[in-house]
């Protein structure tokens, strides 16, 4: 039921009622003492037009008028009955819809609070197993290999030691003999101690922090060949370059050069694309790593392959 149609049979019974009385008026004034009788003994509207219905001298059109007036506000009742349910039902479903959607909010809040407590906590757990594990590995790979490079330093000082030339029995062949020996050390390209000596300077700086550009300790960090460039420095070699690729040249040109892996030296530089470090024997290498990482151990094969490596 439309508001519409309860308005036009708002406007309806309103007609017939106006109709209605215009009839009573007519027959109060031509009816005599029982129309005043039947109108002063009404109680109210509704009884007056019973009264009315049922004497004599309402006419048969005057019946009709009132049956319509009765009909109209029975439909006018109902109508509005019906209009009234309507919103109330509706209000209902409303009220329902919000609880409901209230209730489905309140759960999504809650899966999510508890599903997202419950990665936190599986993320916090996998982070210090893993840094557990990785710490037991570095103090295991690091004492390993300390205590080999104190064995690999021995064996190149006793070397050293072997490899010092014996005073000449021929005083008159001395300047020949300095002279092959001088010889011996460029063609060779240099003596292992060398790249011994600049390691031993860079292992002083362990634990120093990855710092892009870094060369000095002024700097608080190195990075791969800053940290390189620094040791060679420390030793008089103020030509080495300062970047790895110009550094892989300069031992080229300048040293021994190796695509064998298996060929290098304790102390020899290992190049990589874009990266450098120390050689350290036992398919390990020391240097500076990364951003996060410092300066340490690791793996011949973490940055990648090699594709050289050598001293001067």
């Amino acid at each position: 039921m439309t508001k519409g149609e309860i308005e036009q049979t708002q406007i309806d019974l309103e007609q017939a009622q106006s109709v209605l009385a215009e009839n009573v008026a007519s027959e109060y004034k031509n009816g005599g003492d029982q129309i005043l009788e039947v109108i002063l003994g009404s109680s109210d509207f509704d009884d007056l037009i019973s009264r009315v219905f049922y004497i004599d001298k309402v006419s048969e059109a005057q019946a009709e008028a009132i049956e319509e007036v009765r009909t109209l506000q029975d439909q006018l009742v109902e109508q509005q009955q019906n209009e009234q349910e309507m919103i109330d039902d509706l209000q209902s479903r409303v009220d329902a819809a919000a609880e409901n959607q209230e209730s489905a909010q309140a759960l999504v809040s809650s899966l999510s609070a508890e599903v997202r407590a419950q990665l936190e906590a599986e993320a916090a757990e996998n982070a210090a197993l893993a840094a557990g594990i990785q710490s037991a590995e570095d103090a295991e790979d690091e004492n390993s290999l300390r205590d080999q490079t104190v064995e690999n330093a021995n064996d190149s000082h006793e070397e050293e030691a072997d490899d010092q030339p014996a005073t000449p029995s021929n005083p008159g062949n001395s300047g020949q003999d300095d002279e092959n020996q001088d010889s011996g050390n460029q063609s060779g390209g240099g003596s292992s101690s060398v790249g011994g000596s600049a390691l031993s300077i860079a292992l002083g700086q362990i634990g120093m922090p990855y710092v892009y550009g870094g060369e000095s300790v002024a700097e608080g960090g190195f990075d791969c060949s800053g940290l390189v460039y620094y040791a060679y420095t420390q030793l008089g070699y103020t030509s080495i370059p300062r970047t790895a690729g110009a550094q892989a040249a300069w031992v080229q040109q300048n040293g021994r050069w190796t695509t064998n892996i298996s060929e290098l030296q304790y102390g020899d530089l290992v190049f990589y694309s874009g990266h450098v470090a120390f050689y350290v024997g036992n398919g390990q290498v020391y240097g500076a790593w990364r951003k996060g990482r410092p300066a340490g151990y690791g793996g011949i094969y973490e940055c990648g392959q090699p594709y050289g490596g050598g001293n001067v």
